[in-house]
């Protein structure tokens, strides 16, 4: 499986970010989804309020069939806007042709990270 991740949270002045590719398995995912939402979790209270991007979605989209597979980061979905423009996503592509990420800054900013497999890419 060819993962794409980007994780950005803001921490006061500063955000944190990683984007790039790694394979892994299914099983692989969920594990990295639940230490995420659990380190997020067990953050302090302080920290938290800071947070921009909260109760996002951690997901995984084919290129062909769209989203298959999401969960959402429970602990902080309560403290989330639903018209948040802040996104954090780890995208799958299934059929191995291409996966994207893109996420918006608190500045407004656009940020993007796409990742080509074959002979197709796309942004999302």
């Amino acid at each position: 499986m060819l993962i794409s991740t980007v994780f950005s949270i803001r921490f006061g002045d500063t955000v944190k970010y990683v984007c790039g590719t790694k394979n892994y398995s299914r099983s692989r995912i969920d594990r990295l989804v639940k230490k995420f939402s659990t380190e997020l979790k067990n953050a302090a209270p302080a920290t938290k309020e800071k947070m921009m991007y909260k109760g996002n979605y951690i997901g995984i989209m084919s290129a062909k069939d769209g989203p298959y597979y999401q969960k959402p980061i429970r602990e902080l979905r309560s403290s989330f806007k639903l018209k948040s423009p802040f996104k954090s996503f780890i995208i799958l592509d299934k059929g191995r042709t291409l996966a994207a990420v893109a996420y918006k800054n608190g500045a407004g900013d656009s940020k993007k990270c796409i990742i080509k497999y074959g002979k197709s890419n796309a942004g999302i």
